[in-house]
């Protein structure tokens, strides 16, 4: 609709009618507060299904790798809540048992705020694939080509650059 110049996103593949590229990956982790019950020892896959999780329902798909995971293996996870917002359900982790699984840049930075644990993911997931996307009017466009440069220039000195 001509209303986006650029989109971040996590993806699979690029739509046929987007123009993208991939700018980067990441592993996965879990977040607790400090003084979990879990803390202090290794999270297991049991530990982790048999524990109660908050999941994020807006900004884009990040449960659903998690979920396909463990159906694989025959297994579920608890989901006790699911919040629309990052922050909020931060702020529930931290004052809660349960868990949140987050891609590992996000769960990085935004761990400490909140006086949050990371824990690897004790599930072995595809990596998320960060993206930069443009519609293909713009293709073209010098003045939108010589704005990606830049972009792909400062996102590939990230630590989550493929």
């Amino acid at each position: 609709e001509g209303r986006l110049d650029m989109a971040a996103c996590v993806l699979d593949q690029v739509p046929d009618d987007i123009h993208g590229r991939q700018v980067g990956s990441d592993d996965w982790a879990c977040l607790m507060r400090n003084g979990h019950p879990l803390q202090h020892q290794p999270l297991d896959l049991s530990a982790y299904t048999q524990a109660d999780h908050i999941t994020i329902s807006g900004g884009g798909d990040k449960n659903r790798l998690v979920d396909e995971a463990l159906t694989e293996l025959d297994l579920r996870r608890r989901i006790r809540v699911s919040i629309p917002f990052i922050e909020a359900a931060l702020a529930f982790t931290a004052h809660s048992d349960a868990l949140l699984t987050l891609p590992a840049h996000m769960a990085a930075s935004l761990a400490p705020s909140f006086n949050l644990g990371i824990k690897p993911l004790p599930l072995i997931l595809t990596p998320v694939q960060y993206y930069l996307l443009w519609h293909r009017r713009t293709q073209h466009d010098p003045a939108h080509r010589f704005l990606r440069e830049r972009l792909f220039r400062v996102l590939e000195s990230s630590p989550f650059s493929h």
